[in-house]
């Protein structure tokens, strides 16, 4: 490459950076750390320039802008995604980058994602007792009317698969057998469920899972949300991802949104306790070399509120 060539690289790529960061300045409530967005995208025009001018050092190459640029338009476009969450979408993709690495360049360009946190009680026991386990239970939001909407889950704890999403004003012994039914017809029924102790299941409810779909009920003890931590953690990400960002929303909306994001969640969600795999394994087992990476579309899912991408070939 020729003194003119690079030049015109360099003249390209500030243009390019400079006007992101500006973009990012205006809309300043995006960015909760303007000064650290200013600092690092200067750290990133200079470590441009050393790679591009200087002469190359021996040892590890480093990571390719496109992949830079990919990782920091994860973030940009997804905020609650951390490092390890962007390490794990990556690798749908083919692309190996560590945890590690994904959190320097987030930290060197000014983006601090937040710490993680770790469920202390283990399930190993009661996993270890059945082949196939569900967890079940309801969470509530208020409506745009002021109206209380139920909203019933049902989860595999083993694959972390989303059995059944679906929502009522009015859960009642009826609506929930109905629910039960559903969800019995499209799946094989699990050796146990697990429910707490919400007055609306009542006493009927253990009878009837083992009696009409010889399923083993386990109801938690009084005042343990802790035992059933997986459907809990649940609730916030279904709340985070999809109800707080519809803003202006009724019962009929959030409704016509749980089909998209199950398919989200089932599809194409990488998962921690999976190794950043999906529910239905669609990750893409082809590894792909970082430096073949030629840049990336961006794509919209569940009605825009979640960002997919894919790599330009």
């Amino acid at each position: 490459m020729t003194f003119w060539q690079k030049f015109q690289a360099i003249f390209k790529y500030l243009r390019r950076i400079l006007g992101e960061l500006g973009c990012e300045l205006v809309a300043y409530y995006f960015s909760p750390y303007p000064f650290l967005r200013i600092q690092g995208t200067f750290r990133r025009i200079w470590r441009h320039l050393r790679i591009l001018l200087l002469k190359k050092s021996c040892g590890r190459p480093p990571i390719p802008e496109p992949v830079i640029d990919l990782i920091i338009d994860m973030k940009r476009s997804n905020w609650n995604w951390g490092f390890l969450r962007i390490s794990q979408e990556l690798a749908l993709l083919g692309l190996i980058v560590s945890k590690e690495t994904v959190r320097k360049i987030l930290h060197d360009n000014g983006f601090y994602p937040p710490k993680l946190k770790f469920a202390p009680p283990s399930w190993s026991a009661l996993l270890n007792s059945y082949k196939s386990v569900f967890a079940m239970d309801f969470t509530c939001v208020i409506d745009a009317f002021g109206k209380q909407v139920f909203i019933l889950v049902i989860l595999d704890h083993l694959k972390r698969e989303l059995v059944l999403l679906n929502a009522t004003y009015f859960p009642n012994r009826d609506w929930l057998m109905q629910q039960l039914r559903n969800f019995h017809f499209d799946y094989d029924s699990p050796e146990a469920m697990i429910f707490d102790r919400d007055g609306i299941y009542g006493l009927w409810l253990a009878e009837a899972l083992w009696d009409q779909f010889n399923i083993q009920p386990f109801r938690m003890p009084a005042r343990s949300p802790w035992l059933n931590g997986r459907v809990e953690r649940f609730h916030r990400t279904l709340k985070e991802e999809l109800i707080y960002r519809l803003g202006y929303f009724e019962i009929d909306q959030i409704m016509g949104s749980f089909s998209a994001y199950r398919a989200e969640y089932n599809q194409s969600r990488p998962h921690q306790a999976l190794g950043g795999k999906t529910p239905i394994a669609t990750a893409n087992s082809q590894v792909i070399a970082l430096n073949q990476v030629r840049g990336h579309l961006k794509k919209n899912t569940v009605h825009g509120l979640i960002k997919r991408f894919d790599l330009v070939s």
